[in-house]
């Protein structure tokens, strides 16, 4: 996580597979909005301008009024889909 002028970035490291379907999904949206909720709550909502697979990125401009909001985004990223749906 990075702080900059009040709001934050998050550093992403995907895992093998999610690396693939994250190229997946960047290749098949080029030119579209990828939307990232929390919570059901939308943080952001960049334009997608290529596809992406190296399998790391940076997500950043998030407006949290706290760094525990921020960390609660990380920890989001972090849970696998099984943890998800419990």
């Amino acid at each position: 996580m990075i702080e900059r002028n009040d709001t934050f970035s998050v550093n992403l490291k995907l895992t093998e597979n999610s690396k693939e379907k994250f190229a997946k999904l960047t290749k098949e949206t080029i030119g579209k909005r990828l939307a990232i909720l929390l919570n059901g709550k939308l943080y952001s909502a960049p334009v997608v301008l290529a596809e992406i697979t190296g399998g790391e990125l940076e997500i950043g401009n998030f407006p949290f009024t706290n760094k525990a909001e921020a960390k609660e985004l990380i920890a989001a990223f972090g849970k696998t889909s099984d943890e998800k749906q419990r």
